[in-house]
């Protein structure tokens, strides 16, 4: 539990937080610091999804790119669906 004036940090990876919650009545404010850099591949493994990002990191001019989020079972072969001809 954080409190006023507290500071956490939450590496990247399966081990580090996927979702900062308030479980108070009250309304709270924080500041987070990313160090993404496009092209960036997400993992969320309480939820068992991918993120996959090209282009500007959200909330930075431009939204245009790729985002797509796809469950991590949604796999195919590299060659699947392409001519064979």
């Amino acid at each position: 539990m954080l409190g006023v004036g507290d500071a956490a940090l939450f590496p990247a990876g399966p081990k580090g937080a996927h979702q900062l919650v308030n479980r108070s009545e009250r309304p709270a404010r924080f500041l987070m610091v990313s160090t993404m850099i496009h092209p960036e591949v997400l993992e969320y493994p309480d939820s068992g999804k991918v993120g996959l990002m090209v282009g500007a990191p959200p909330g930075k001019g431009d939204q245009g790119g790729l985002k797509v989020f796809l469950r991590r079972d949604a796999e195919m072969g590299y060659l699947e669906d392409e001519p064979t001809e």
